[in-house]
Parts: C-alpha cells; sequence; structure tokens
C-alpha cells in the first residue's frame, strides 16, 4: 500500500542518516558546526576526544572557551563574514579542558555568508580541525638537536669552515673567529681566500681536491 511504501522510504532515509551520522561521529578529524554566535550545535566524537569534554558539556557550549588566542579567532571570523567562501589550513592553538594547548589547523569548507549556505538548521560555520600537536613536537625536536648539534660545533676546539663553490663562507664556529680575529656579522659569506697568505696553495689543494673527486667517482663506477 501507499502508507506502507512511504513508511519503508522514511526508514530508508532514517538509515541513510543514521550512517552518515556514524561516519562523521568516527572521522579522524573533528568536525564543529556553530551558530552566528559561535555556540556548538554538532560536533563528533574527535572533538571529544581531543579536547577532554563529554558529550553533555559541549551541548551549545561557547567554542569561544576552545580558543588560545581569541584575537586571531575574531580575525578569522570576521574575514569570514566580509568575503565568504572558504578559509583552508588556518594554523591556530586551542585549549584543552584541562588547559593543555594543542596545534591545530582549521579548515572552514562552507559558512553562511556571502551567500553561501549550510545544510544544518541555524548553523553558519562548519569546520573541521586537525590535531598537528605530535608534528609540530616533532618539528621542536628537530630544531632542537639542530641546536644542539650547531652548539657542539661552536665550541670544537678545531676551527670549522664550510664554504661553497667559489669559496664564501656558509659555516663557522667560533674558534674560526678566535684563530682569525673576524666577529660573525663580518664572516657572513666572507671570501676565504682572504684568509690565505699564499694562494698558490689554495689553488694547488683545490686541483687536488679536484682530482680526487674525479679518482673516486670513477673508482665507483668501475666497482671498487
Amino acid at each position: 500500500t501507499t502508507v506502507s511504501v512511504g513508511r519503508a522510504a522514511e526508514t530508508e532515509i532514517a538509515e541513510h542518516e543514521r550512517q552518515f551520522r556514524e561516519i562523521l561521529e568516527y572521522c579522524p578529524a573533528a568536525l564543529i558546526v556553530v551558530d552566528e554566535d559561535g555556540r556548538l550545535l554538532f560536533h563528533n566524537a574527535r572533538l571529544r576526544d581531543l579536547l577532554g569534554y563529554d558529550e553533555n558539556e559541549l551541548n551549545l557550549i561557547d567554542t569561544r572557551r576552545f580558543w588560545h588566542d581569541l584575537s586571531q579567532r575574531d580575525r578569522i571570523i570576521e574575514s569570514l563574514r566580509k568575503r565568504g567562501g572558504q578559509l583552508l589550513n588556518e594554523e591556530v592553538i586551542y585549549k584543552t579542558k584541562q588547559g593543555q594547548l594543542v596545534h591545530v589547523l582549521l579548515s572552514y569548507p562552507q559558512v553562511a555568508y556571502r551567500g553561501g549556505h549550510i545544510s544544518f538548521v541555524g548553523g553558519k560555520r562548519i569546520c573541521w580541525v586537525y590535531d598537528i600537536t605530535a608534528l609540530k613536537d616533532r618539528e621542536a625536536q628537530i630544531v632542537e638537536h639542530e641546536r644542539q648539534f650547531r652548539e657542539i660545533l661552536d665550541y670544537c676546539p678545531a676551527g670549522l669552515n664550510v664554504v661553497d663553490e667559489e669559496g664564501r663562507l656558509l659555516f663557522h664556529n667560533a674558534r674560526a673567529r678566535e684563530l682569525l680575529g673576524y666577529d660573525k656579522k663580518e664572516m657572513e659569506l666572507i671570501d676565504t681566500r682572504l684568509f690565505w697568505h699564499d694562494l698558490d696553495h689554495r689553488a694547488r689543494i683545490r686541483r687536488q681536491e679536484s682530482h680526487g673527486g674525479a679518482s673516486r667517482r670513477r673508482a665507483v663506477r668501475s666497482g671498487y
């Protein structure tokens, strides 16, 4: 009957909606839908995991509480209101419920400004949130390791010079400055030929280096 067909269609639609919400719920990126005032209308499990709130606490919460820098938030929202469109991969810092700072990328693929439309009742902005804290921590570790390595080289008891093909100084350490009497700024990209008393001696060393490099390349090609 017509009623049975209608009920079957409604059941199918409800099932599709349930499946869709389940996909969003377990998406690896956090999802935020807010109204004009920034109140949270919809979110997924990843947002709760990221920020440490339970589901009831997040119902209609003022999402300004998530931001470490409210002035950055104001600039982003004002930009979206003025020009509409999208804003992708904006790096910001969020705060968890416990006050811990987390680095995230925000993307606003849909906003209800300047002719934009969101298929969510009362929604003004849809935002995807990607946690990049581990990446930022790794970057900080790399920077710190580089700093430590440069510090070791800087206080090496032997002078160290790294030059380009033309002999311009790319890197040096403190011992090289002490030895030659230059300050750090004077040494930037200096022509290292200025260091040599006998430029002919330098030229002979350069020829030997070139010959040695060619010999090594021939040895590699020959299998030695």
